[in-house]
């Protein structure tokens, strides 16, 4: 029985530092910017958008600038603010520094 709760106990601990990405804040659907509007604001911004998910509570937007270099960015789901970036590269995701 013990080692059945060490290894919960575990799990709680250890899955939630596996997911990929920030967690951001929760917000009720109601209070989220939409997705036409975070859109609208990337692509006004010249992004073109390849992907777009919603991921532990943040928007999750994969994009290509107008040089045509691939990002991925994290978006505070109401405010629309960047929360993280990574650089995408044929391989892996970098941090971009700032």
């Amino acid at each position: 029985m013990k080692k059945i709760a060490l290894a919960a106990v575990l799990c709680a601990v250890t899955l939630p530092a596996l997911a990929k990405g920030p967690q951001c804040q929760y917000y009720p659907q109601n209070e989220r910017m939409s997705v036409l509007q975070v859109q609208k604001d990337l692509l006004n911004q010249g992004y073109t958008i390849r992907e777009f998910d919603y991921d532990n509570n943040c928007y999750e937007v994969e994009v290509r600038d107008q040089n045509g270099k691939r990002s991925e960015i994290y978006l505070d789901a109401k405010t629309g603010k960047e929360v993280e970036r990574f650089q995408k590269n044929r391989n892996n995701r970098t941090p971009r520094n700032n």
